[in-house]
């Protein structure tokens, strides 16, 4: 979940928030994790989501590291990523990969995350939100476990 920061938003300015090292990784990890997902019932495609999910990671790192962190960037990042994870279960639960228990707890777990934000956000008025690291890596992880259900069930149909 987000949490506030004292820090007073910065005023938007869309010459240097918009194009960014940190942004351009976040669109390139959102459209390899996209696409992998299409074709995510083979070896490519699990690779491809990882891929596109781990550049996902790295972009918070990178926006840090260079100073190009900015509230339009978090926003891109946190749309992107739901968006994502929508389009990777969708596309799970259209190949009958993995049981819809599963599929169903996460998108609950996804749609509770996402309105807690979205209500921290609006709450916090001017102060900056960002995302407790807590919160990034619980998603990193439960991403990662989802990949390696797909990878172990995909080497046990091809090994059989």
């Amino acid at each position: 979940m987000p949490v506030k920061s004292r820090e007073r938003t910065p005023r938007f300015n869309p010459r240097t928030d918009i194009p960014t090292i940190p942004n351009a990784m976040s669109i390139a990890g959102a459209v390899l994790a996209w696409r992998g997902a299409k074709r995510i019932d083979t070896t490519a495609g699990i690779a491809q989501v990882a891929a596109g999910r781990f550049i996902d990671i790295l972009d918070g790192i990178v926006a840090r590291k260079t100073g190009q962190t900015s509230d339009f960037g978090a926003l891109l990042d946190a749309g992107l990523d739901k968006a994502v994870t929508a389009i990777i279960l969708y596309e799970i639960k259209s190949k009958n990969l993995a049981p819809t228990e599963i599929i169903a707890a996460i998108t609950a777990f996804n749609g509770i995350n996402a309105v807690a934000s979205a209500k921290t956000i609006v709450e916090a008025g001017d102060e900056t939100v960002r995302p407790e690291i807590s919160g990034k890596l619980a998603l990193a992880f439960e991403t990662s476990s989802l990949l390696a259900h797909l990878l172990g069930s995909r080497l046990e149909t091809t090994s059989s």
